[in-house]
């Protein structure tokens, strides 16, 4: 990766993207259970629809990791293809400048 302008960490993203499917998971596991409010005496519908909401929300988090990881996916790919495209930009660059004693890159770009 280039030590100046912009680079990016494919294992730092792919561990994002696994992070994120986790939470996901967690998450998704919390609306799949069934809760019994508590008797909270003349509360207890109170009580319940709180129980309600933080279940909801719970959903929609894990909604939301899922919609965010896979953008991250998409980033990641999208990095990988863009330091591909430079990199082959970069050699035909050295041999137009240079003919056919150009020397060959190796390595990250």
């Amino acid at each position: 990766m280039p030590d100046a302008g912009y680079s990016y960490d494919p294992n730092g993203l792919t561990q994002v993207n696994a992070d994120l499917g986790a939470a996901r998971d967690e998450l998704a596991a919390v609306g799949n259970q069934q809760i019994t409010a508590p008797d909270a005496g003349a509360s207890s519908d109170v009580v319940a629809n709180a129980i309600a909401g933080l279940i909801g929300a719970a959903v929609g988090a894990a909604s939301l990791a899922e919609e965010i990881g896979g953008n991250v996916n998409i980033a990641n790919g999208a990095y990988g293809a863009y330091e591909n495209n430079q990199a082959g930009a970069t050699l035909r660059e050295q041999e137009e400048v240079q003919g056919d004693n150009a020397p060959i890159a190796t390595g990250p770009m």
